[in-house]
């Protein structure tokens, strides 16, 4: 958060459910964070999936987290400067492309 590069932003809200997520990430270091709250927990044998999506992909972030206690917090690389972070319910295995609707959205 400390970086001259950092950069957050909330995500839109489109599941019709209480909870937020925020990501904070710099370019320079490579990483970023994912910050959720008051999240509902996901359906049974689902987890939330982040994804970091530039014009070219959509990069799966595998941050799976079922937010049993209504709260993600993860730290994880970001491989690439994003145009857009998403959120999906996925599998809690994880998955490489998107099967789930997307329930948070933010462009940068």
């Amino acid at each position: 958060m400390e970086q001259p590069d950092s950069q957050v932003i909330s995500l839109d809200n489109n599941s019709g459910t209480d909870g937020s997520f925020k990501v904070a990430w710099s370019e320079a270091l490579g990483e970023a964070v994912l910050i959720g709250e008051n999240l509902p927990p996901a359906p049974s044998g689902q987890a939330y999936e982040l994804w970091l999506i530039t014009p070219e992909d959509s990069m799966a972030m595998y941050v799976l987290d079922p937010a049993g206690d209504g709260d993600v917090h993860q730290r994880l690389d970001a491989p690439a400067q994003p145009t857009a972070w998403a959120i999906t319910v996925e599998p809690e295995a994880g998955t490489p492309v998107a099967t789930g609707e997307i329930i948070y959205i933010a462009n940068v």
